[in-house]
């Protein structure tokens, strides 16, 4: 065959096999996809089931022989499939040097098996249908890419499992994610659902059982039957299994709880909801609807059933709230203005396009962040050169190239400027029309001058280190070899929780070697304290802490080195660093914790404490406390849950300066601990003596509102009326 005719013969195949290797180049310029790991895999699962689908279609011929026609199509499959594998090394080479096993791994259970499929959906079309085929293939693929659209829309989760991509997790702040059993099963699945229908199809035409619209019909009903069943198998979870799997339900007026069965503490998760709701309501005037609210175990269970371990996510539409254990105190009430604000914008998902927005009502309305206002985070990145321009976040999608902390902050506080100056009303209705001169009758621009000279005439908030702890992170786009680092830190944990710590310390070395990360570096640390070695922990710590000098986690490190040094009993130098954090008044946790340990340093019980259980460490700290140390407040509120410990602190807070910014913070904290306890005379006591205190600006609106809910408590909580599915719940 002449060189001509060869041509003009695969000149199809030409055409796709150079606008795949574009794709595969211009891959190469975008962050995550630009290493050969999960997200290069899933896109060219995507590309490849389309590629393969169209090459298969074009090549394959008209025989109904299964093997001659895979046979005729193979060598052009084979080379895209390889085309895409050489892509994933050049990034490895060129690109990211990150390590690629996983990448490979990812390849084989995604990448390869979605040709496979688009092949396979292609061959079954060219079976059954004579013309259109290339349409109605785009068609299908289309059908099933939208697939995890509705399962979004009416399942209670955000994670997808889908036979062109594999899996998404739903958000992209779960920065772990790996090849788990249940994909190589799901994939399995794929595989062998598509070999049976393809099976089915041939015999069918072979021996004329169906004629091409009935064997249609039953294919698309054989499908749909098998993505129903997707809870069943484990591949999607339904409101019913979610709820089965987490037991305990609490029902009030306003809300349908769900949590684990043994939580403690679900009858204050409720009443918790009630007086937020109560509080949005006056604003939002919404219908008795109750919101779902699924409070799971943990990040991993959470991951596990509803999709994001490290996001709490609210679906309007549905009125469902999802959280853990952990955060769920700390982002309830963004998460119900999420809710209650659903009737302001557009079906479908009754949310605003912009994310600026969305999260920006939210956060103004919540006004917490880590326990400050929002005002005064947004003050202290302001005043510290942590900037965003908040033009872009509220007219683009530029919310997510920041770090979040940065763009929450602007946008809950420019929001709540608005709601401040022009009412709530007229930011509500911003919110549903998303149209600023329309709303407030002035340009955006004019706007944003004006809160920055409102932002300007607020008290000062220099003060270098807090902003760095609160917004010097990066945004995941910009971290290095992000997926292989969070997978491997978190397979070093695994060894580390059963007691490994050789192990756990081998696993942790690897990984900061090659990306440098913190939590990578903190697994060494700890392993090596585990393991008794403060000396090699302190070498290390030494060596690599002038890393993270302008990152977040320098303080951190600095008080792991302080610890440290204290254990290899160098006294001297773990006070210098502990010191140093304490007089930099970086928030009030490190503040604590340092002045805490100064004391049990000069106290010579600073070993005792660090290598102590919870038991150790809670007589040590009401040792501390006795005698005047009330810097071990701050640690005792996760330890205490005897009525005996709240009386003895609420002793001890007599006499608490209640002038002093950090020990305002420690009185509401500590307030909010025998509230969750169920000590509601106590928590008001304290609660009342910090409203006393200091009158500054930012903190009168924190102290006000942290009585206010315990008020509501004392004043209400018994006429709440609770029904639950576990009688005896106490």
């Amino acid at each position: 065959m002449s060189f001509k005719k060869s041509f003009y013969g695969n000149r199809f195949f030409i055409v796709i096999f150079t606008l795949l290797a574009l794709c595969e180049a211009l891959l190469s310029r975008f962050p995550l996809f630009n290493t050969f790991d999960y997200e290069f895999s899933a896109l060219n699962g995507i590309i490849l089931f389309f590629a393969g689908g169209f090459i298969f279609l074009k090549y394959s011929g008209e025989s109904d022989n299964v093997i001659a026609a895979y046979r005729r199509a193979a060598i052009k499959l084979s080379s895209i499939a390889l085309l895409v594998l050489i892509s994933g090394f050049m990034l490895y080479l060129f690109v990211n040097r990150c390590p690629v096993e996983y990448g490979i791994a990812f390849y084989l259970i995604i990448t390869a098996p979605s040709l496979l499929l688009g092949a396979t959906s292609a061959y079954v079309i060219k079976l059954i249908f004579k013309k259109y085929r290339i349409l109605i293939f785009i068609l299908f693929s289309i059908m099933l890419l939208s697939l995890p659209l509705i399962e979004f829309y009416f399942y209670p989760q955000i994670y997808f499992y889908n036979p062109l991509f594999g899996y998404f997790s739903g958000t992209i702040y779960d920065e772990s994610i790996t090849v788990t059993n249940k994909l190589i099963y799901y994939r399995a699945f794929n595989l062998l659902t598509g070999f049976v229908i393809l099976l089915t199809a041939v015999q069918a035409k072979k021996r004329r059982l169906l004629n091409n619209k009935i064997l249609a019909i039953v294919i698309v009903g054989l499908l749909f039957t098998i993505w129903m069943f997707k809870p069943i198998f484990g591949f999607a979870t339904s409101r019913y299994l979610l709820q089965k799997e987490l037991g305990l339900r609490i029902e009030t007026q306003h809300a349908r709880i769900y949590a684990p069965a043994d939580y403690r503490y679900g009858k204050y998760a409720a009443l918790l909801f009630e007086y937020y709701y109560e509080r949005l309501n006056d604003i939002f005037e919404s219908k008795d609807e109750r919101i779902q609210v699924y409070i799971f175990k943990d990040n991993k269970q959470k991951k596990e059933l509803f999709g994001s371990g490290n996001a709490d996510v609210t679906k309007p539409w549905a009125n469902q709230i999802f959280t853990d254990i952990n955060s769920f105190e700390s982002t309830l009430k963004h998460e119900i203005v999420h809710a209650l604000t659903a009737k302001y914008s557009n079906p479908p998902f009754y949310i605003p396009l912009n994310p600026a927005l969305l999260e920006g009502v939210a956060s103004a309305l919540d006004n917490n962040y880590y326990g400050y206002p929002v005002h005064y985070m947004a003050k202290t990145a302001y005043d510290n050169g942590f900037r965003a321009d908040i033009k872009k976040l509220f007219t683009d999608f530029s919310f997510y190239s920041n770090y979040a902390g940065v763009s929450y902050v602007y946008a809950g506080s420019f929001v709540k400027y608005l709601m401040d100056k022009y009412g709530i009303k007229s930011a509500i209705e911003y919110y549903g029309a998303n149209d600023f001169i329309k709303t407030f009758g002035k340009p955006l621009d004019q706007a944003i001058e004006e809160y920055y000279e409102f932002l300007q005439s607020l008290p000062g908030a220099k003060n270098k280190e807090a902003a760095q702890l609160y917004f010097g992170g990066k945004p995941i786009f910009k971290k290095t070899c992000v997926r292989y680092a969070a997978r491997e830190t978190n397979r070093g944990y695994r060894y580390y929780n059963q007691g490994d710590f050789l192990k756990s310390a081998q696993i942790f070395e690897n990984v900061y070697s090659g990306t440098k990360s913190y939590a990578s570096l903190l697994g060494i640390v700890r392993s090596y304290i585990a393991l008794e070695k403060y000396s090699e922990a302190g070498k290390i710590l030494s060596k690599e802490i002038k890393y993270f000098k302008e990152s977040p986690y320098i303080y951190a490190l600095k008080i792991f080195y302080a610890d440290v040094s204290a254990l290899e009993n160098d006294f001297e130098g773990a006070l210098g660093l502990y010191k140093e954090i304490k007089n930099r008044k970086i928030n009030p946790g490190y503040y604590f914790n340092s002045s805490l340990k100064i004391y049990l340093v000069e106290q010579n019980s600073i070993g005792e404490y660090l290598k102590g259980d919870k038991i150790i460490k809670k007589k040590i700290l009401f040792d501390a406390l006795q005698n005047g140390v009330y810097e071990a407040l701050y640690e005792l509120c996760d330890l205490m849950n005897k009525k005996d410990d709240f009386i003895l602190v609420l002793k001890c807070a007599d006499n608490m300066d209640n002038s002093n910014e950090n020990n305002i913070f420690l009185l509401m904290k500590l307030s909010r601990s025998a509230l969750k306890h169920g000590y509601l005379k106590i928590a008001k006591e304290i609660a009342v003596k910090a409203a006393k205190g200091i009158q500054n600006i930012y903190w009168r609106e924190m102290t006000s509102e942290n009585l206010r809910m315990i008020n509501w408590f004392v004043n209400f909580s018994s006429e709440t009326k609770f029904k639950t599915n576990i009688p005896d719940y106490d």
